[in-house]
């Protein structure tokens, strides 16, 4: 015969189930990043290289983001340069279910680009803001 234990409230000594909290701690998953990495489409034609170089950024802070948070689950759809990328990586987030969205702006994006993406997490993630340049200094 299978006997259920006694129910006690939390603060009893000895208790195997408690009737005002939790017995079992819930189950944990790990936790689903997604990264937004920002580019604009207007400066690849005034600026040959930069297309690349902002590529380049992206991907190594992608690359050091999933060695910093071992365990979770890193969804990079690649840098967002255009709306329909926006609509692309926007539906990768919602498929993936991310609990947080980090927005890496690799070069400035119109918000309206960039809101396309976001506005598909029907999880409503948090939102990372993560900005970043290449060289040492801001000045020329």
């Amino acid at each position: 015969m299978n006997k259920k234990p006694k129910t006690t409230s939390f603060d009893a000594e000895n208790a195997g189930c408690f009737g005002d909290i939790l017995t079992a701690p819930p189950p944990r998953r790990a936790p689903v990043v997604g990264v937004l990495g920002l580019g604009y489409f207007e400066y690849w034609r005034m600026y040959p290289a930069l297309e690349a170089q902002v590529r380049r950024d992206l991907k190594g802070a992608v690359t050091r983001l999933t060695k910093a948070l071992a365990g979770a689950e890193i969804v990079y759809p690649g840098m967002v340069d255009t709306l329909d990328r926006a609509q692309e990586a926007g539906e990768a987030f919602r498929l993936a279910g991310v609990d947080v969205l980090v927005v890496m702006a690799g070069t400035y994006l119109p918000d309206f680009i960039t809101l396309h993406a976001i506005n598909a997490c029907t999880t409503r993630p948090q939102v990372i803001l993560f900005n970043t340049q290449t060289g040492n200094d801001v000045n020329p």
